[in-house]
């Protein structure tokens, strides 16, 4: 009798072992693999996501990660980037998104007017300035691409008269505009960049309108664009000249007219920024990553680019994947002739995110913003 009720025993403590062995183990894959489970997540846009632009690039970076990380991806397109955002941020919580992105500089002020109405949900707002306990922005160094881009304008251009149709004077467009006009000048130090406003992100008559008018009054015989929409570089195709792309390559849509592109890849940033919120790692700061993490790049130069540029743009480039050097290195002068730099001095981070205000050598404003 004895020996059966050690048999039992013996059994019984086995099968509870087993069990026991099992759920530990699932907890701890669980605990490992946090993507075992089903996470929404909204995004707001304020373009389409077919625009092959701005809002595509999020698009494919998020749809590229989708199965890997189990995502249950909500989108939400054309969102105004003022307050009317509320509730379309609110329509994304109810439906279960505890993560929300942000892709847009005007959704900044609304979410962090909400944000403590909504403890448990995780906001990343990109180009944002300003972070709150479940606030994040982050960036990507596009200014680093504008710079290698500048050069391979300057190489190409004949007239020395460059275009180039900008947003709003905000820090991000101005940062962008000055590192485009020092890579072109410091390969042509008779460039002029002409820059004409359009105060919005994605219309795609203004941006057109703007790159003609360029065209029509001034010299030009390539230009750049700080938008959304592809009215600059097809008004570029239309008159005969050469564009530098923004957002996406555009090579293949406008083979003739694409010099090279400013170019994100948003999947590795957005894969990290997720999981540090599974993970219980969320942090509310500002990250700002540059052409070493692959965030942004540049896109291939055209065959009929000058045979010489591509190689000083992949030098320039190293530079600047090795962070021993970075774009605004003194001495740097504004379109005034004010030293704004110091010889072997550069901005700070803080300045170049919030005080970038003025314009370097070499810039003509055609226009006042509003007009």
């Amino acid at each position: 009798m004895k020996k059966l009720f050690a048999m039992v025993f013996i059994i019984i403590f086995c099968i509870i072992a087993v069990i026991f062995f099992t759920d530990d183990k699932s907890m701890k894959s669980d605990a490992l693999n946090p993507t075992q489970k089903v996470t929404t997540v909204g995004v707001i846009m304020n373009g389409p996501i077919d625009d092959d632009g701005w809002t595509t690039a999020h698009y494919k970076a998020f749809e590229s990660i989708k199965k890997e990380l189990n995502l249950n991806l909500l989108y939400k397109e054309n969102v105004p980037t003022n307050e009317e955002c509320i509730p379309y941020i609110q329509d994304l919580i109810k439906q279960g998104a505890k993560i929300i992105f942000a892709t847009s500089f005007g959704f900044g002020d609304p979410i962090i007017s909400i944000c403590e109405k909504y403890p448990d949900v995780k906001f990343f707002h990109c180009t944002g300035v300003r972070e709150s306990r479940n606030v994040a922005t982050y960036m990507g160094r596009i200014y680093q691409m504008r710079y290698l881009t500048g050069i391979a304008a300057g190489k190409q251009t004949k007239t020395n008269h460059i275009g180039y149709v900008a947003a709003m004077p905000i820090a991000e467009v101005v940062r962008g505009i000055n590192a485009f006009a020092l890579g072109a000048r410091k390969v042509n130090p008779n460039a002029v960049i002409h820059v004409k406003w359009t105060n919005g992100w994605m219309d795609y008559t203004k941006e057109h309108a703007a790159a003609t008018s360029l065209f029509k009054e001034n010299n030009i015989d390539i230009i750049a664009y700080h938008q959304d929409s592809e009215g600059v570089i097809t008004s570029a195709k239309e008159h005969g000249k050469y564009a530098i792309g923004y957002n996406t390559d555009k090579s293949g849509k406008f083979p003739d007219t694409a010099l090279t592109s400013a170019i994100w890849n948003w999947a590795p940033f957005y894969k990290k920024s997720i999981l540090s919120v599974l993970e219980n790692n969320f942090s509310p700061k500002h990250t700002w990553d540059g052409v070493a993490t692959g965030i942004v790049d540049i896109a291939p130069i055209a065959d009929f680019a000058q045979k010489d540029v591509t190689p000083q743009i992949q030098t320039e480039k190293e530079r600047l994947k090795k962070g021993e050097w970075d774009v605004f290195y003194g001495p740097i002068y504004d379109n005034k002739g004010a030293l704004r730099i110091q010889e072997a001095s550069s901005m700070t981070d803080m300045q170049l995110l919030n005080d970038f205000d003025w314009f370097v050598e070499g810039i003509l404003i055609e226009e006042d913003a509003g007009e």
